[in-house]
């Protein structure tokens, strides 16, 4: 199923456009044409296909911001920044948007760490919360 799902992408010249790399997606309208897309030739993709994207997605997200490595267990995601990439102010807000979810690792790679006890929901929070940075970051430039 993937392989055919992955021929097909490239046969409808989705390769050529991102230079083979499925995680140059740009932003949530990118992902949402690419799913349109398979829908319309396919049907619905298969739950696989579908994490592909998003992993895609959640990829640029956090290449954006500065997240260096991405480290998702059962109930919490690590994302480790570079240095200089996440204030402390950021941290507070995340914090203070996300009760009782964000904790902040003071070690020498800045850390957030996001609970989540619902590892259903831990996908698509995750994309909430790299949206999150990415608003907090642009408000204090």
């Amino acid at each position: 199923e993937m392989r055919k799902t992955t021929a097909n992408m490239y046969r409808l010249g989705w390769d050529e456009r991102n230079g083979g790399n499925i995680s140059y997606l740009l932003d949530e309208e990118d992902v949402s044409n690419i799913t349109d897309e398979l829908i319309d030739r396919f049907s619905e993709p298969p739950m696989q296909v579908m994490n592909l994207i998003n992993i895609a997605y959640i990829k640029n997200l956090a290449n954006s911001v500065g997240i260096t490595e991405i480290n998702a267990k059962k109930t919490s995601v690590n994302f480790k920044f570079a240095p200089d990439e996440i204030t402390p102010k950021i941290c507070i807000s995340l914090i203070g948007e996300f009760p009782g979810k964000i904790t902040v690792s003071s070690s020498a790679i800045p850390t957030i760490i996001y609970h989540e006890k619902d590892r259903y929901q831990l996908f698509d929070n995750i994309k909430f919360v790299l949206q999150s940075i990415i608003r907090l970051k642009n408000e204090t430039k």
